[in-house]
């Protein structure tokens, strides 16, 4: 059931929504004690460390000709099969363009994308307003670097089924 609450920029991101009640869930919480693993085997497709955009830096050596991840935070939490489904031989950096600082975020992928021979990026994102702001980050700082990088983003609903690819 979702909450009445708005952020003051009008987006409905932090609308409270209970899936695990809504009439179209198939499961209840009891499931959580009864985790179920990946097919891989349930071991992690990360390949480095950090993620954070923030904290990783434009010369990290697992960008170096990398395809890259751009992802928003939420994707990783509500989506299920994150690992195999979009981060599975790919260097990852994830952030919030809602509460992170866009213009840093600006200076980031350019530096990454000046120094680093990124191959293909793919953004991935959430359905609701405020994540949309982290593809066009992506593409803006594209333009800053002066590189054409094939590109692809990718929707994720507020469920984790994937809308589609933009």
């Amino acid at each position: 059931e979702a909450s009445s609450h708005n952020c003051d920029c009008g987006c409905s991101s932090g609308a409270v929504v209970n899936i695990l009640t809504s009439p179209d869930h198939e499961y209840d919480c009891k499931c959580a004690e009864n985790p179920t693993f990946l097919p891989q085997g349930g071991k992690s497709a990360l390949g480095h460390w950090p993620v954070k955009i923030r904290l990783v830096p434009a010369e990290a050596p697992f960008l170096k000709d990398a395809d890259l991840l751009v992802a928003a935070d939420c994707v990783s939490v509500a989506c299920a099969g994150f690992h195999t489904d979009f981060l599975k031989g790919k260097a990852v950096i994830t952030g919030c363009p809602k509460f992170d600082d866009k213009e840093e975020y600006l200076k980031k992928f350019s530096q990454i994308f000046k120094e680093s021979g990124i191959k293909s990026i793919s953004s991935v994102v959430m359905e609701v307003p405020c994540c949309s702001a982290l593809p066009a980050l992506v593409q803006k700082a594209l333009i800053r670097a002066g590189k054409d990088i094939p590109f692809k983003e990718i929707v994720v609903s507020t469920k984790g089924e994937t809308l589609g690819n933009c």
